[in-house]
């Protein structure tokens, strides 16, 4: 089946992300670990999840974000340095793009 072997392809990409969500991963970095072209590797990984490896990334960061947040140890800051943004202001932002509140409605 030619969609099994993509995903064998890109699967060490993807776990490198869900091991790795503090650090900044390019897609580039991915697709090296992968032994496949940058291009190929994001082809295989739409093919795979619908999603582009950036926004997938950056769901498996807000459902971080979100364990972080229900916790109520860690400060807005915190979990925004943990994850590898650039900025609290930038996380916020991500944040109610993606759940449609803030991280501090979400904390309740």
């Amino acid at each position: 089946n030619h969609g099994s072997k993509d995903v064998r392809n890109i699967a060490a990409g993807i776990k490198y992300m869900e091991d790795n969500l503090h650090k900044n991963i390019t897609v580039e970095q991915l697709a090296k670990m992968c032994s496949v072209s940058t291009s190929c590797f994001i082809r295989a990984f739409k093919k795979y999840s619908g999603l582009t490896p950036k926004e997938y990334l950056l769901n498996l960061k807000i459902e971080k974000a979100k364990d972080m947040l229900s916790s109520n140890i860690f400060r807005i800051n915190e979990i925004s340095d943990f994850l590898g943004f650039s900025s609290p202001a930038y996380f916020s932002y991500l944040f109610k793009k993606k759940t449609n509140m803030s991280p501090n409605e979400f904390r309740g």
